[in-house]
């Protein structure tokens, strides 16, 4: 996704009788937040800034890089928070250990249900289509990337795609409460969270143009024509419902 400008954000701090929440003008260790951020690196074309809003951080619990908690310490409500990391410093830097050249017939073309897969030059895969490479597994889903591709050999690339590039992170808190007692819970690394499923694959691997092209890509498995299946209205939901209520809360 392009950088968009920067666009003020409105913090509104009222409490929550039905969930007892109290909220709170300032950050503390014993607060739990939550916060619009945003992860911004560079490709050969563009500024790209990937968004994300995490709710229930857990101050004293979660994990951030030390660089973010230490801005979290007395923040307030409507505060940006962020720092600039070089490569490799919040996520593991690039290592040839995990290019891996390998046979054609070890990429498994069978791994879906739906479809026969094929190998394509820049396309990314989930780790797990690889068969006979000691340490992975059918279940591991973490992207990896065809860097290079000929009738004897398959190259898969399984760095993350951000391990060569700085990132910025940046946080604007929008609300603070206070934690209250702690019976178990998950912790969540929030770095984690924000490059997982999807930055840094938006780019083309050292400028080659990614096959996007092959396997008739822009055929349909409904062949139908549109207005068959337009002919009965379909009730469905596009929005999750925390969503649709927001959107509400904005229109009002």
């Amino acid at each position: 996704m392009l950088k968009t400008p920067d666009v003020p954000i409105v913090v509104t701090l009222a409490n929550d009788a039905a969930s007892n929440k109290v909220y709170k003008d300032t950050a503390t260790r014993s607060s739990k937040i939550n916060a619009h951020f945003s992860l911004s690196w560079e490709s050969d074309y563009a500024t790209h800034t990937d968004c994300q809003f995490v709710d229930n951080i857990n101050i004293w619990r979660d994990f951030f890089p030390p660089q973010i908690e230490t801005q979290l310490d007395n923040a307030s409500a409507g505060t940006r928070i962020g720092h600039a990391f070089t490569a490799g410093e919040v996520l593991p830097g690039y290592s040839n250990a995990l290019t891996h050249r390998l046979k054609p017939q070890q990429f498994n073309r069978n791994f879906s249900r739906q479809m026969r897969l094929e190998p394509r030059l820049g396309r990314f895969y989930p780790q797990g289509i690889f068969d006979n490479i000691p340490g992975n597994n059918r279940s591991n889903f973490q992207p990896s990337r065809i860097i290079d591709l000929n009738a004897d050999s398959i190259t898969a690339d399984f760095n993350h795609p951000l391990a060569t590039k700085p990132l910025t992170i940046e946080a604007t808190i929008l609300q603070i409460w206070d934690a209250g007692p702690e019976h178990g819970g998950r912790c969540n690394d929030i770095v984690e969270l924000l490059t997982n499923n999807g930055p840094g694959m938006q780019a083309r691997y050292h400028g080659i143009a990614t096959d996007f092209w092959s396997d008739d890509a822009f055929s349909r498995k409904d062949l139908a024509p549109d207005k068959v299946f337009y002919a009965r209205p379909r009730l469905v939901n596009h929005l999750d419902d925390n969503c649709s209520r927001q959107i509400g809360e904005l229109y009002k």
